[in-house]
């Protein structure tokens, strides 16, 4: 490299750089950028000994310290605390080496200000851990009212097989259950999606604003960080979307059932193979029911089929709306499943029963099982 080529770098670094004569100790040259950030001027800091600057006394504060820098070729210190002449603290990174010129032992040690990615990497591990705390009390939140709410849907269920003249309260009962649980997972899903979720995108523009004006040395970690964070973003979406799928009110069934089989096949590997019609807008009732039937459906198929493929046909034929969830996994035996009264099947079931429809299963063992729901629409 030419003198005048290296003089340039060292005059246009963004690192902080000091020049030592290695064997005296005399600071002999000092860049531009070290003098702003130590805050004195150049006559204060050539011919001084490294010691003798207030701001590095934790790096060499005695010749015996700095003897290491003398007898080691390369030294490097982490999270160093840095006081400048102004009494400002800064985090630094220290790193010297040791050359041969002309003969001479020359150590140039190169200072680098980490204090904004410190506290980068902090408020990152503190939403992380905030984040981490609101999943667990969610999670517990859901699952008191799923238990409490399967408690009660499973009493109504049986209450209606032995009561028929309160057929039409209990079903009017079991509808408002089953709303007040959907506007809770509405809530739910709103509250992560509208405060954590803005509060993770501010953050990942403060990364990307903080990562354009890093040294090129910096750059890696600052990426580390936006990773980190799109990770977490991820997972906030996840749970958004399995409280609540966003696009159900806005997009309409089709799109959001799309969406559904997209991040199953994704998260789990379950390929689901989707025939659909045009159909007509309906009532959000219906919606809501359908969806949640192959949400059900598809999960009982992850957990207990032992396959990764299944087949949805969603139709319109005679003024009714035709759903079949089937796959060709294992199976089950449907008087086994009657006796022990599975929550989750007999919840498709009133499901459908409370949109005026029926939902019936078919299961035979090693061959598969088939969920088909029919449900009136408007003429």
């Amino acid at each position: 490299m030419s003198e005048l080529r290296y003089r340039r770098l060292f005059e246009t670094a963004q690192d902080g750089i000091l020049i030592l004569d290695g064997d005296s100790g005399n600071i002999t040259e000092v860049n531009p950028f070290l003098l702003r950030i130590l805050g004195y001027s150049k006559e204060e800091i050539i011919g001084k000994k490294l010691w003798e600057i207030g701001a590095f006394k934790d790096v060499a504060a005695s010749q015996q310290a700095y003897a290491t820098l003398q007898s080691k070729k390369y030294v490097r210190y982490t999270n160093l605390p840095l006081v400048t002449k102004e009494g400002r603290l800064s985090q630094v990174e220290f790193v010297s080496n040791v050359y041969m010129v002309d003969g001479d032992r020359v150590i140039q040690c190169n200072i680098r200000d980490i204090t904004d990615t410190i506290k980068a990497k902090k408020k990152v591990a503190s939403i992380q851990k905030a984040l981490k705390k609101l999943n667990a009390q969610l999670e517990d939140r859901i699952k008191e009212q799923t238990k409490e709410l399967s408690s009660t849907n499973a009493k109504l269920v049986e209450q209606l097989e032995y009561r028929s003249r309160d057929a039409e309260s209990l079903r009017s009962l079991s509808k408002r259950l089953l709303n007040a649980q959907e506007e809770e997972r509405r809530s739910v899903a709103r509250e992560l999606h509208d405060e954590v979720g803005q509060n993770l995108t501010v953050l990942k523009l403060m990364l990307g604003r903080a990562k354009v004006k890093a040294p090129e040395e910096l750059k890696p970690v600052f990426g580390e960080l936006s990773d980190a964070v799109n990770e977490v973003v991820r997972q906030v979406r996840n749970l958004s979307m399995s409280l609540r799928p966003g696009g159900l009110d806005e997009l309409g069934l089709i799109p959001a059932l799309e969406s559904l089989f997209d991040n199953l096949n994704s998260q789990a590997g379950l390929k689901v193979h989707f025939e659909s019609q045009d159909i007509v807008q309906f009532s959000p009732e219906v919606r809501i029911t359908i969806y949640r039937i192959v949400q059900e459906s598809l999960t009982n198929i992850m957990r207990h089929g032992e396959t990764k493929e299944a087949w949805v046909r969603l139709l319109r034929l005679d003024g009714q709306l035709f759903l079949s969830v089937k796959d060709r996994g294992q199976g089950f035996d449907i008087d086994s499943i009657r006796v022990n009264r599975s929550t989750g099947l007999l919840a498709m079931r009133e499901r459908a029963t409370l949109v005026g429809g029926e939902c019936n299963i078919e299961s035979i063992i090693g061959k598969g099982t088939s969920v088909n729901v029919s449900v009136p629409l408007p003429g």
